[in-house]
């Protein structure tokens, strides 16, 4: 690293699942969640520390490092699994640090629900593929979404959404039917329903693997393949945050 990148501490990928175990055919030809994060070009000169919290891996204190990304996982919040409960507390007590926070899916879910929202089985069904996203006007003054497209697509895969925010949160996205897809819970703190890490060959490999058990959701899996669009917003929105996180310049 050079320059201000080379004293910068570590953003930490907090890694709520294990891509491994859960979609073996993705991993084997798309790698975990450090590859796919380096594809996107987020991390690009910058420290990074990975811990996978379900495998009993203990979470840093907030002075160790300059960012934390919460990924996705196959986990339900509302199996409030023990692993789950104890990162939802490091959240409750990181967030008053002013440390910035970026959740992914379940981990938009999970502080969400550390905060006191509500997350239940998804009103609209599962949500799987390429979904349009439309940006609320709140999010027009949001320093991560600003500069965004009103509306654009972003590939989505999840059972489970928040219904109800926590007190203090501000809505910045919806999807089409109306289901929570972007959220701003504090001035350093963001949730994205979507995935903004996945593009169209990820989101197809997700879909198609059988281990992913979609057909027994009574999804039509060729269908949804048909319908994959390209989603170039998605790097995009992650080197944007990991660009506010280096050159500090988180303001509001």
């Amino acid at each position: 690293f050079s320059g201000l990148h080379a004293i910068m501490k570590p953003i930490l990928i907090i890694q709520t699942g294990d891509i491994s175990l859960e979609s073996p055919l993705y991993y084997e030809k798309r790698g975990g969640y450090y590859e796919i994060f380096t594809r996107t070009g987020c991390l690009e000169g910058l420290p990074v520390e990975l811990v996978n919290v379900p495998v009993g891996a203990q979470l840093p204190s907030y002075t160790k490092i300059s960012a934390a990304i919460i990924t996705g996982s196959a986990a339900l919040i509302s199996q409030k699994l023990k692993w789950s409960e104890t990162c939802a507390e490091w959240i409750r007590n990181t967030l008053p640090t002013g440390l910035p926070i970026l959740g992914i899916c379940y981990g938009h879910q999970l502080i969400a629900h550390a905060l006191g929202g509500t997350i239940e089985k998804n009103p609209y069904g599962p949500e799987y593929g390429s979904i349009k996203i439309k940006l609320l006007p709140e999010a027009m003054r949001d320093p991560l979404f600003k500069e965004a497209p009103v509306s654009f697509h972003l590939q989505s895969a999840h059972l489970e959404s928040v219904t109800k925010l926590p007190v203090g949160a501000t809505l910045l996205a919806q999807n089409e039917r109306g289901g929570t897809e972007a959220v701003r819970y504090t001035k350093t703190c963001w949730g994205i329903q979507f995935h903004p890490e996945f593009d169209i060959e990820d989101m197809r490999l997700f879909i198609s693997d059988p281990d992913e058990g979609l057909k027994s959701l009574g999804i039509n899996i060729d269908r949804l393949v048909e319908q994959l669009r390209p989603t170039p917003f998605g790097p995009v929105l992650l080197n944007k945050f990991t660009k506010l996180v280096a050159e500090d310049g988180i303001t509001f």
